[in-house]
């Protein structure tokens, strides 16, 4: 059975599980594995960027959709970018002038800025985004080249609705080791970024987690 889209992956997992009275819970067991996915899955093919305006007099801009973590703020200048320096609510200073910022943070659902904008500075923003399968969005990258993800993920939480002690061992150790193999061709991609640094700017860094 091929597993590339949202129908074929619900399909699947009733297969899989044996049941044919599961279909008005599937979708729930789908989100739910989403949400585990999102957590847990280093993808850099789930790494998006946004451009971004402030407004002038504002010292916010409200993230975008599907926002799960940042990983870089850039001012945009007539194509080249200038790092911004990111920093806790707690760290960053707060100005009642207006000008061009130096530091920004995530404050709730907002980019926060130690000052307000004298004119509309426009950013790009890159952030880790979120998986989200539904009929009108059938498929995604994850899906098509790691469709056993997706599918024992979901089964875990099938497992857990249905008291299934058995498919939810099974299940969960088919998804560890499907996530563990993804998370390590992802780092050593990483690894190769690395290796390059005395000829490029530098290797990706997660500016929340890194140090």
């Amino acid at each position: 059975m091929a597993i590339s889209t949202y129908d074929e992956l619900k399909a699947a997992i009733a297969t899989w599980a044996h049941r044919t009275d599961l279909t008005a819970v599937i979708p729930d067991f789908i989100t739910l594995a989403e949400s585990r996915i999102n957590r847990l899955a280093k993808i850099h093919n789930r790494e998006q960027e946004a451009d971004l305006t402030v407004v002038v007099g504002d010292r916010t801009i409200a993230l975008p959709s599907g926002f799960i973590e940042p990983l870089g703020l850039w001012l945009t200048y007539y194509g080249d970018r200038q790092f911004v320096r990111y920093l806790t609510p707690e760290e960053m200073p707060v100005f009642d002038d207006r000008g061009q910022s130096d530091y920004w943070a995530i404050d709730a659902g907002n980019i926060a800025f130690e000052r307000p904008a004298d004119i509309a500075y426009t950013f790009v923003l890159r952030y880790t985004g979120l998986l989200t399968l539904s009929d009108a969005n059938p498929t995604n990258w994850l899906l098509t080249n790691h469709p056993d993800l997706y599918l024992h993920a979901a089964l875990m939480e099938c497992a857990a609705y249905i008291r299934d002690l058995e498919l939810l061992g099974v299940a969960k150790a088919a998804f560890d080791l499907a996530l563990q193999e993804i998370n390590d061709k992802e780092h050593r991609v990483d690894s190769l970024v690395t290796l390059s640094t005395e000829i490029s700017s530098g290797p990706r860094r997660n500016i929340l987690t890194d140090t």
